[in-house]
């Protein structure tokens, strides 16, 4: 009698988390489907509630992966709707679903791994194993990487002044404050990751290694400079590429740096074409919408200026040079400058 209460309970909850599940994805398709479509596949992949957009064009959703989304992560379902979704219209076949549902296990007992000790391993080695162990992504800074397994990352770039979102100290506080529940997606930054990771895959489809990333300190400063100019921190931008041609960077290698981050950057101009050929129209449209984001980003006029301004010398005849801010307002940084 005992175990048939127990088992009753059990599929009540089991029902009752089901239930949630549906309720949370039903929201999203019926009052954002466009906004859901917006979102990264790595986004897509947690269970999220979509709340609307911010006046920029961001996408605000709500975290939420609860007790029953963890279980599902275990057997690659905790995104099954968006799995059904593209199977049927051909962006995944069984085979890429039921390779993702084997791999789904392993990776979660890595990742359950006491912290000190995978922490260690990824510094040692310098790959981080998140978010797949399978393919780690070079760690650029291990100071960070130690600071983020015991979530204090976040205090570490403000110390080490790294890239943070916004164009003012008062937007990046906000930022940091708001992603500690909540996620803030742009659409084209989206749209720009996936078309890299769709250009990976091809290239692994077709039998070809992808590029390895070696950080140097060089190569460090370049991909600072470019976040910066990502996440709008263009005050940062021009610290980084400043930096990077004090170490001997030149104009030739961060222009092939930048080419080299266009959405086909990955790939030789004589397989553009073909590559193209593999995308639905659903695709399509979110790769017009990658190049949009990647030329408003690294070819824009800020862009422009910003390298301008870190070839000149901090100290000339009028004073010390103010950074490029990218902002008429005045910042608490530009204050503290101006007054010592």
């Amino acid at each position: 009698m005992y175990g048939k209460n127990i088992a009753w309970k059990a599929t009540k909850l089991g029902a009752k988390m089901a239930g949630f599940f549906v309720v949370v994805n039903l929201w999203n398709s019926t009052f954002f489907a466009d906004e859901e479509d917006e979102l990264g596949e790595e986004q897509r992949r947690q269970l999220h509630l979509i709340l609307g957009r911010r006046e920029d064009g961001t996408i605000r959703t709500l975290r939420i992966q609860g007790a029953f989304s963890d279980a599902l992560s275990w057997f690659g379902a905790e995104d099954v709707v968006q799995d059904v979704k593209a199977l049927a219209e051909g962006r995944k076949s069984a085979g890429d679903i039921a390779k993702d549902s084997v791999l789904a296990t392993p990776i979660k007992i890595i990742h359950a791994l006491r912290p000190d000790i995978k922490m260690a391993g990824e510094v040692i080695g310098g790959q981080a194993w998140y978010p797949d162990p399978f393919n780690p992504r070079p760690i650029r800074d291990k100071l960070e990487h130690v600071a983020r397994s015991f979530s204090a990352d976040q205090a570490y770039r403000w110390l080490a002044g790294k890239p943070k979102r916004g164009d003012s100290t008062g937007e990046r506080i906000v930022n940091d404050l708001m992603a500690l529940g909540f996620y803030s997606s742009d659409p084209g930054e989206s749209a720009y990751y996936d078309a890299i990771k769709r250009v990976m895959d091809y290239r692994v489809k077709q039998g070809r290694e992808v590029p390895q990333i070696v950080p140097t300190d060089k190569a460090n400063a370049l991909y600072y400079y470019k976040q910066g100019l990502k996440f709008g921190d263009l005050g940062a931008a021009e610290k980084y590429l400043r930096r990077y041609f004090e170490l001997g960077g030149t104009e030739q290698g961060m222009h092939i740096s930048i080419k080299r981050a266009h959405p086909l950057g990955a790939l030789a101009e004589k397989d553009w074409r073909p590559f193209l050929a593999t995308l639905s129209p659903e695709e399509m449209e979110s790769f017009r919408l990658a190049l949009k984001w990647y030329n408003e980003t690294y070819r824009s006029a800020p862009a422009a200026e910003i390298k301008a301004a870190a070839r000149r010398p901090v100290n000339s005849e009028l004073g010390v040079e103010k950074p490029y801010s990218g902002s008429g307002r005045l910042t608490i940084k530009d204050a503290v400058r101006l007054m010592k």
